[in-house]
């Protein structure tokens, strides 16, 4: 299961990547701007776990954490050298400003890093640290699941919610339970799920797929939470939303495993690329076209999508074909 590429697997890291390009439009994006923001940070850790592969042993652990922080950690390094440059460049910036870029790269703090989207790399590097020492402690799927889900449900005790610590220590252990959600799931969701909503006479994942897609839809009109804002309790709240942010996975996985389109399937085995170059591609395009006296606006949600739109057909033909032939990405390709 670890050792091929699940293809709706890499459709639905798309379809994430899309709402994160989306959601960091911010207002433009009107509605779909909360919408998004709701679940696609989690979806990302979820559909991590998915694929994550046990290493037996110490020595297993230490080469899981090389493997972990070769994929990860030296793609961040690289795009935020790219991103530093293009924003000094770009803006003109001043060695002050320069230095202080890159002193955020190297803290990787949530947002504090120069480039917005990079926070997620070294955030997911240690949560596969925290998951892979509870593997080789614990080896048990249920009780790692179980601890992670305490942790996370007694985030008001330990976190005001604002990122403070290097390489995202904080965010890690909030984020970790959807991490081992996702491995604790993996055969269910990779394997029994999509082959029992292939079957015409299964009532019961219909009816699951429905529902979900309703409730998708409702909040998209009236936010994602917005059923039990009249809870107090916060520990019981944050149940409650782990919960329903598991529900609104299923639409975009029974969405993932229908569509069938290549390039699709593409950006989606890029998603390191597609995270790692965002705010470089958000700065490039509009700069493209000034060049040729045409000005890029969103100030819509439409507007937003098709801009979105247009920065994945930039990516898919440009950045992604020099992506596939850069040195460091064969690094990382033979250290699999």
């Amino acid at each position: 299961m670890n050792n091929q590429r699940i293809e709706w697997i890499d459709t639905l890291k798309f379809i994430g990547m899309f709402y994160i390009y989306i959601g960091h439009l911010g207002a433009a994006s009107g509605k779909l701007y909360p919408f998004v923001f709701s679940f696609h940070v989690p979806l990302f850790f979820f559909m991590s776990g998915l694929l994550y592969k046990k290493y037996e042993g110490l020595l297993g652990l230490a080469k899981k954490i090389k493997k972990s922080f070769i994929k990860i950690i030296i793609p961040y390094v690289v795009f935020s050298l790219i991103g530093i440059f293009v924003y000094t460049i770009k803006w003109n910036l001043p060695t002050e400003r320069v230095n202080e870029m890159f002193m955020n790269a190297i803290f990787g703090i949530r947002n504090q890093v120069p480039i917005t989207s990079l926070w997620f790399l070294p955030c997911l590097f240690i949560v596969i640290i925290y998951y892979s020492v509870l593997d080789y402690l614990v080896n048990n799927r249920f009780v790692i699941f179980i601890l992670s889900f305490f942790v996370y449900c007694m985030t008001p005790c330990w976190w005001d919610g604002k990122p403070s610590l290097f390489l995202n220590i904080d965010s890690a252990a909030h984020y970790l339970s959807y991490f081992a959600i996702g491995v604790l799931l993996s055969k269910k969701v990779i394997i029994d799920w999509p082959a029992s909503y292939e079957s015409k006479y299964n009532i019961v994942a219909s009816g699951v797929i429905l529902i979900s897609f309703l409730y998708f839809a409702y909040s998209f009109q009236n936010g994602t939470f917005s059923l039990f804002a009249s809870i107090q309790q916060l520990n019981f709240r944050y149940i409650i939303f782990f919960l329903v942010t598991l529900i609104m996975f299923i639409p975009n996985i029974a969405i993932a495993y229908w569509i069938k389109i290549d390039a699709f399937k593409k950006l989606g085995r890029n998603s390191i690329l597609l995270c790692g170059t965002e705010q470089i591609v958000k700065v490039i395009l509009p700069t493209l076209f000034a060049v040729v006296g045409l000005k890029i606006q969103y100030k819509d949600p439409l507007q937003a999508v098709l801009f979105t739109s247009m920065c994945f057909v930039f990516s898919y033909f440009t950045i992604m074909r020099i992506y596939e032939t850069a040195s460091f990405r064969a690094l990382i390709k033979n250290t699999k």
